[in-house]
């Protein structure tokens, strides 16, 4: 529980002096969470899945340097089929990292990601007018 303290989120709660805290994680999400916090390290073999619903937590749970951590992560996941995904994900949580590198990546492939998702230009159109704003 000390560890869990040293994180903004849950410093509130320990201020409470709460003897029991409900969370509501996926158990192995939550243990990744752990793991991250015990080790300094995400583990090596977290599923990309597990990495979106990570960086979510995260920002939930204001635990900044898990978030850099699956940014980074998640940015060496990006590609032509996932980054539709991590873009959309990438604004909803103000993961700037993964937001720029998306972003990015996003004008220099725009072709090719049109044409390999079959994405109707009304599903890409709100990400264009994001490009003007960003």
């Amino acid at each position: 529980m000390q560890l869990l303290c040293s994180y903004e989120y849950f410093k509130n709660i320990c201020d409470l002096e709460k003897k029991e805290i409900e969370i509501n994680i996926d158990p192995f999400v939550f243990e990744e969470m752990l793991h991250y916090i015990i080790t300094g390290r995400l583990s090596p073999t977290i599923s990309f899945d597990a990495l979106k619903t990570l960086i979510q937590v995260s920002y939930t749970y204001t635990i900044k340097d898990l978030l850099l951590e699956c940014e980074e992560h998640l940015i060496q996941d990006v590609s032509i089929t996932t980054v539709i995904d991590l873009f959309f994900l990438a604004f909803s949580i103000d993961a700037d990292n993964l937001k720029a590198y998306t972003t990015k990546f996003f004008k220099f492939y725009l072709k090719e990601i049109v044409c390999r998702v079959n994405a109707p230009s009304v599903a890409i159109a709100p990400i264009l007018a994001i490009f003007v704003i960003y």
